[in-house]
């Protein structure tokens, strides 16, 4: 049905756009044969001797094995793959930290200082140089101790007071209607808490500052 229906269609167009002569079937020559496959003798495709007949089939264990093996290597690149960003970027900010490489190639006079580098070296020559930077780290000991020294008086105290409410309230009873000193204290109680951990940040803050002026006293 459909060579019949293709025939008509292509002799419709025929007669209205192409106009191209069609040759009678008696005058066209046969179609020659067309080989579709390749005979070969049985006793070839069955001898064994030559290979294994089997070879590209593989076990359904081993099939299994090779994707499980597969997939661990996929893990393992994967893992280093985001353990290398994540330490590439982390090396990058500590870079931009040391504001590094600029300052190297600032040396060798290919490059200029970033801005704020340029006026933190500023200050520190205008503060006296490394031993202006001594004295500041001297008076960021002395005024660390000073707060300490508060801290623990002002620690003191509180204990005081609450030893002797409890003194008193035991010697007292009733009679000592004065609130807790639990509850009279505990705002000061807290702010001498953040006071604390302020100075302990304070005084990390401070140690990391004073190593990484020994580090690079020589450069300076």
């Amino acid at each position: 049905v459909n060579i019949n229906r293709n025939l008509e269609r292509a002799v419709k167009e025929n007669d209205r756009v192409y106009l191209m002569r069609v040759p009678p079937t008696s005058s066209l020559s046969p179609l020659p044969a067309f080989a579709m496959v390749k005979p070969m003798a049985m006793s070839e495709v069955l001898d064994a001797s030559k290979e294994k007949m089997f070879a590209s089939l593989v076990p359904d264990n081993s099939a299994k094995a090779l994707s499980r093996y597969t997939e661990m290597v996929d893990d393992i690149i994967r893992t280093q793959a985001e353990k290398l960003q994540q330490a590439s970027e982390l090396t990058r900010v500590r870079l931009k930290e040391m504001e590094l490489p600029d300052s190297i190639l600032a040396l060798e006079g290919n490059f200029t200082l970033p801005t704020s580098l340029k006026e933190d070296v500023e200050a520190v020559q205008i503060s006296g140089g490394p031993a202006g930077l001594e004295s500041e780290l001297q008076q960021l000991k002395d005024l660390r101790r000073v707060n300490q020294e508060l801290l623990v008086q002002t620690e003191e105290l509180l204990q005081k007071e609450s030893r002797e409410d409890a003194q008193f309230r035991s010697q007292f009873g009733t009679k000592w209607t004065r609130p807790q000193s639990s509850t009279l204290t505990k705002n000061l109680l807290d702010r001498l808490n953040r006071f604390a951990g302020n100075l302990k940040q304070a005084a990390d803050s401070d140690a990391r500052i004073e190593r990484s002026v020994r580090e690079h006293s020589a450069l300076m």
